[in-house]
């Protein structure tokens, strides 16, 4: 179970770090869209331990725009909107 999903700094240039909490060990998988659908990137897949993880998104190579993240772990789905300027 997610229990926190964010981006900071959200609008930003470059990169970002999106961290989430897990309540408990289990399946994970973060990816970012973009607004038509298509994934842009995957920044990881896997079992993760319980607690605060953060991982950097490097958007340095993307067009500046409105973006998605995807956070997914078990039947918990978060999406969050990322700004890049």
């Amino acid at each position: 179970m997610l229990t926190e999903v964010a981006a900071y700094p959200n609008p930003f240039s470059g990169s970002t770090t999106i961290s989430y909490s897990l309540a408990q060990e289990g399946p994970v998988s973060v990816e970012v869209y973009n607004t038509m659908g298509a994934k842009v990137q995957t920044l990881a897949v896997g079992t993760e331990a319980a607690g605060t993880h953060h991982l950097k998104f490097d958007a340095a190579k993307l067009a500046r725009g409105t973006y998605l993240f995807k956070v997914k772990t078990g039947e918990t789905v978060s999406t969050k909107r990322l700004v890049v300027q």
